[in-house]
């Protein structure tokens, strides 16, 4: 049967929802450059004050690192010249340095009593329980940032995009295009693989918690007094902090790393051989903006 052109060509709907996209992914580019416009301002004004101190030094340096980082990741936005694996690994291990450095330089932040954990109030500063607490979340990206991109080539493995496949040669060797058999073993190396990406949450217990409630609900709080305001922004915040944490750790963590199991089964994996996740411009900016929000 011959295949037109016009059998080809991207349907009138997938052009709107494909305009759509890039005008959302634009428009999220430019509410990031004057998000990082305004924090560049305050670190120029104050650069001494951060980065030149003695107190706290290796974290002043590895925070300064850090920040140069993020700014190569934003400027690539407009580019995507970078390579990504390399990208994601480098920044996800200094994101966990910078946590570990803040929790060693200032180590007697354990001796903070703040109401509750959070900083948002003026009086608030970071104690030294939520530094190493924010040390496994950086880890977190750190893995799943590796298992996107050993998704991602599997998938090159799989259609012999000729990358290096070491030490899955064998393994993949095994497949039969189109068989049970076939899915079958990818379904055994996909479930390896979440099982792997999971695997942090088992240390979980090692870290502090500190729970975003504790500053809204004098239940489990009982050093926080009952708001007296109409509407208390600071309380609602808390909470909007919370219900983000369980869209990020129910949805874009566990409930993603699920999906891109499943959709590098079978045939569903041909839909993203073109383009994997991790190099898709919408994943590039909400990676780089994820990990800002992690330490600014």
């Amino acid at each position: 049967m011959e295949v037109t052109e016009q059998d080809t060509a991207p349907s009138t709907p997938f052009l709107f929802a494909s305009s759509i996209e890039g005008a959302v992914i634009k428009g999220s580019n430019v509410l990031l450059l004057c998000f990082f416009a305004i924090v560049l301002k305050f670190v120029f004004q104050n650069s001494g004050h951060l980065f030149l101190g003695r107190y706290g030094r290796n974290h002043r340096i590895v925070g300064a690192i850090y920040l140069v980082i993020l700014l190569v990741g934003l400027i690539d936005l407009g580019f995507h010249q970078l390579n990504f694996f390399l990208y994601d690994t480098v920044l996800g291990i200094t994101g966990t340095i910078l946590t570990l450095s803040a929790a060693r330089d200032f180590k007697n932040h354990q001796y903070v009593k703040n109401v509750a954990s959070g900083i948002l109030e003026k009086s608030s500063t970071v104690s030294y329980s939520e530094m190493v607490e924010h040390s496994f979340y950086q880890i977190l990206n750190l893995v799943q940032a590796l298992y996107l991109h050993a998704q991602a080539r599997l998938l090159a493995c799989k259609y012999h995009q000729h990358v290096s496949c070491y030490p899955l040669d064998g393994w993949l060797s095994l497949y039969e295009p189109e068989t049970k058999k076939q899915n079958t073993y990818e379904a055994i190396l996909q479930l390896a693989l979440v099982a792997v990406v999971t695997l942090p949450w088992n240390f979980r217990y090692l870290f502090p918690i500190n729970k975003f409630s504790a500053n809204y609900n004098t239940q489990i709080n009982a050093k926080l007094k009952p708001s007296t305001k109409p509407f208390d922004l600071l309380r609602f915040l808390y909470r909007l902090k919370k219900h983000q944490y369980l869209l990020y750790k129910h949805f874009l963590l566990h409930g993603l790393n699920i999906s891109v199991a499943i959709g590098s089964v079978g045939s569903l994996a041909e839909e993203t051989l073109e383009l994997p996740l991790v190099q898709r411009p919408y994943w590039r900016l909400y990676w780089i903006s994820l990990n800002s929000a992690y330490t600014m």
